[in-house]
């Protein structure tokens, strides 16, 4: 089942974690470490689903049993916050979400020291979360802090590095620095697809959305545009049509057929992204609010530029 889950094989991972618990569940009991793992394995799988709902309960109980058998500041602790953590900050619930990776942070650095790999993924996360919230002063140095890490331990252009460079790229972009974001984007890229040695794989997909992104925002619109529905093909064909990661390339592709003055191709991919997130969140979720905002600034281009044509 972890075989399947790394490929990204959700389908056939699923049923073995599920088969697996119950057996665990009657033989070891219901508060068994080992029940944990198996918690905490099939909370990721439902997590990289998308089924946030599925995947919240199980990683409260993993981690509820791990605290419970080893304590609230064992490392195991800290692995199973740092999961709680990463999905309170995609369902939105921010606050909850650095409550928990400063937990992790401060467990890990007490426990394993500063210098310990186990270090970097927290440090990158909650660099991550601090960007989400345009706190980039708090982002940037945890991001480098977590690179320093990872390749003073495993070197440089190891799977390790991948996701800070990426996010390190997201933040550069956002601050105007392009040419150290397409860097980074491009070095995150070349690492996911030697890993992994394919092109079909969901961390790719990821990247190609955030490099369409950077074209976005310097007005390179054909290469934005191609590494868009790149993205879009690879996630709809390993996640199905309705998966919340979906829904961000769609809203990101609406803003490049905005920008480029289509408005009607836009404000079929903002409708699409929104019908998605609404299958996923409560009203009231960062992104979905950030996709409605969108289309309803979008609508109000739409009519001054119907004006601005009846007038001539």
């Amino acid at each position: 089942a972890n075989i399947d889950l790394i490929r990204g094989d959700y389908e056939a991972a699923e049923p073995l974690y599920q088969r697996a618990l119950v057996l665990m569940e009657n033989t070891l009991g219901k508060d068994n470490l080992t029940v944990a793992d198996t918690l905490n394995n099939l909370a990721t799988l439902y997590f990289k689903k998308g089924d946030y709902k599925q995947a919240k309960p199980l990683f409260q109980r993993s981690l509820t049993i791990v605290e419970d058998k080893l304590g609230r500041y064992h490392p195991e602790t800290s692995i199973r916050l740092n999961n709680l953590a990463e999905l309170y900050s995609e369902m939105g619930e921010l606050d909850e979400a650095e409550e928990l990776y400063q937990r992790d942070l401060f467990i890990t650095e007490k426990v394993l020291g500063k210098a310990h790999p186990s270090i970097i993924k927290t440090l990158n996360n909650l660099g991550e979360l601090y960007r989400k919230t345009g706190d980039l002063d708090k982002a940037e140095p945890l991001y480098l802090r977590a690179l320093r890490t990872a390749e003073a331990k495993y070197g440089r252009g190891h799977y390790s590095t991948a996701s800070i460079l990426n996010n390190l790229g997201e933040l550069y972009r956002e601050t105007g620095r392009y040419d150290q974001a397409e860097s980074f984007y491009k070095q995150s890229l070349d690492i996911v697809e030697r890993t992994f040695g394919i092109e079909e794989h969901h961390e790719v997909a990821i990247r190609l959305n955030n490099l369409a992104e950077l074209y976005k925002a310097q007005d390179k619109f054909d290469q934005a545009e191609r590494f868009f529905l790149k993205a879009l093909a690879i996630k709809e064909k390993l996640d199905g049509a309705d998966h919340p990661s979906i829904a961000i390339t769609e809203n990101n592709l609406a803003g490049l057929y905005e920008d480029k003055g289509d408005f009607k191709s836009a404000e079929t991919h903002y409708k699409r992204a929104i019908e998605i997130l609404n299958k996923n969140f409560p009203e009231g979720h960062p992104n979905l609010d950030i996709a409605k905002s969108n289309y309803e600034d979008m609508k109000v281009k739409m009519e001054i530029n119907k004006s601005e044509e009846s007038a001539n």
